[in-house]
């Protein structure tokens, strides 16, 4: 366990975390599943980190616990030297964890540990940051972090083991629903930065899980069966729902940047080529989805 666990810790941002003793227990829990070729890896990194949960009737302690299982877990998914291979792992631990039983909590909001996978959305909210916007600092390597994370997350989405939120409709509505046009030269880095990150959110599987949300959302005069609303950007002159019209512009607008006439890199074209690719996929495999062709 120790070479697994070694390699983790030479990931960026756990190198840059001064991790407590019960961190480093759950770093070395979950170097069980990034042993390749061990059938069992990722069940018996989610039996370490469930051993190492505190009793229960100690609340507190338990959602403490909890917490740093999250954040040592989004400090290597954000790591911009973290591979796919360990994206894959980590997903597989938390599809284990989630086939856990052990109890629920008390005190507060009720939870079933792990089945619920407690304060997960409230934990990964708090590590997915713009780094635009976190301080003075900003560098490259902030933005790569975000996109990483961004990444992980659209994997943990596919896998249902987060649901859609306001940070992934922020990302994709500040990355396809604005005109590069109108933004300065300056800004121009973020706008790609931005583009990227919408891209990660409708590739890497979860395409399919965020057409069936915007399914749920058709126009058919039942507003109960209608859920989360989002403001639009300035190019979609559509409703603030997540609907097909809204995919169907996301698409078009995919399309757009993809091309070569629209002045981005080829990486972004590359990566707004994917997304688009990944959204077609979603549309034939769903039944009765309403997509461009």
């Amino acid at each position: 366990m120790a070479d697994n666990a070694n390699g983790l810790a030479q990931l960026e941002r756990i190198r840059e975390r001064a991790l407590s003793e019960q961190e480093t227990a759950i770093l070395q829990a979950l170097g069980l599943a990034m042993r390749p070729g061990v059938l069992d890896a990722a069940a018996d990194a989610a039996r370490r980190l469930d051993s190492l949960c505190p009793p229960l009737e100690c609340d507190q302690e338990v959602r403490n616990y909890i917490w740093a299982v999250w954040g040592v877990m989004f400090s290597i998914a954000a790591s911009s030297n973290a591979q796919d291979q360990v994206h894959f792992a980590l997903v597989a631990v938390l599809q284990e964890l989630q086939n856990t039983t052990r109890g629920q909590l008390s005190v507060g909001e009720r939870y079933f540990v792990w089945e619920d996978l407690p304060d997960i959305a409230t934990a990964f909210d708090a590590y997915y940051a713009d780094p635009v916007y976190e301080g003075p600092e900003q560098t490259e390597r902030f933005a790569q972090n975000w996109h990483q994370l961004a990444r992980f997350g659209a994997r943990a989405f596919a896998a249902r083991l987060l649901a859609p939120d306001y940070d992934i409709m922020l990302s994709i509505e500040s990355g396809l629903e604005h005109d590069l046009n109108a933004r300065p030269v300056a800004e121009m880095m973020q706008a790609e930065w931005s583009i990227k990150l919408a891209c990660a959110w409708l590739s890497h599987g979860s395409a399919i899980p965020m057409l069936e949300w915007a399914m749920e959302n058709m126009e058919d005069g039942n507003a109960e069966r209608r859920v989360n609303n989002f403001t639009p950007g300035p190019l979609y002159h559509g409703s603030d729902l997540v609907s097909p019209e809204r995919w169907e512009f996301w698409l078009y607008r995919l399309d757009q940047l993809a091309n070569q006439e629209s002045g981005l890199s080829q990486e972004i074209r590359q990566s707004a080529l994917d997304a688009a690719q990944a959204m077609r996929e979603a549309g034939k495999a769903l039944a009765g989805a309403v997509v461009s062709i």
